[in-house]
């Protein structure tokens, strides 16, 4: 069965001064990543919520702890601006509280309100839902398989990239 990527790479193939030799592991991540995110972003529009205000808000329900803004965007691996906007946007929400952290007068830390850890469990259960349909047409077998061979690509990048893990 071919997908979008060998029909383009004989799109390529036929350009005989154009190589696209690579295996093509990373393009379908990059596509598969792109519509796993359209389709996920339709969940999570029903909760009025975008992907990073709800993985925001998964962090800070899942560590169990206050956060600084900038353990957020490493975590999430976002810019500080980004992040900024989206606290703000959550604050206004009544879904998360900032308060001065105790530790440093200037800084602050972001903590999930009673009713993000309501919302937070309902996304879940629509999130995990729309997943296991997503890959509902795979034998268990090859997904466990599929899984083990993603971990050891994305542990191997985040070691090299000192991101955290």
């Amino acid at each position: 069965m071919k997908d979008y990527l060998d029909r383009a790479k004989e799109q390529w193939d036929a350009l005989p001064q154009v190589s696209v030799e690579p295996s093509g592991i990373i393009p379908r991540i990059s596509r598969l990543a792109q519509l796993a995110h359209m389709r996920g972003d339709a969940v999570l529009q029903e909760f009025q919520l975008t992907r990073g205000e709800a993985e925001l808000l998964f962090l800070l329900t899942r560590t169990g702890r206050p956060m600084t803004p900038s353990e957020i965007a490493a975590d999430l691996l976002t810019s500080a601006a980004g992040t900024t906007k989206r606290i703000a946007k959550l604050v206004d929400a009544g879904l998360v509280i900032r308060t001065v952290n105790p530790l440093d007068g200037r800084g602050a830390l972001i903590d999930p309100t009673p009713a993000a850890s309501v919302l937070v469990h309902r996304v879940l259960a629509a999130t995990a839902q729309h997943e296991a349909e997503m890959i509902a047409h795979l034998p268990e077998a090859v997904r466990i398989q599929l899984a083990g061979h993603l971990r050891a690509l994305l542990s191997g990048l985040e070691a090299q990239d000192g991101s955290p893990g």
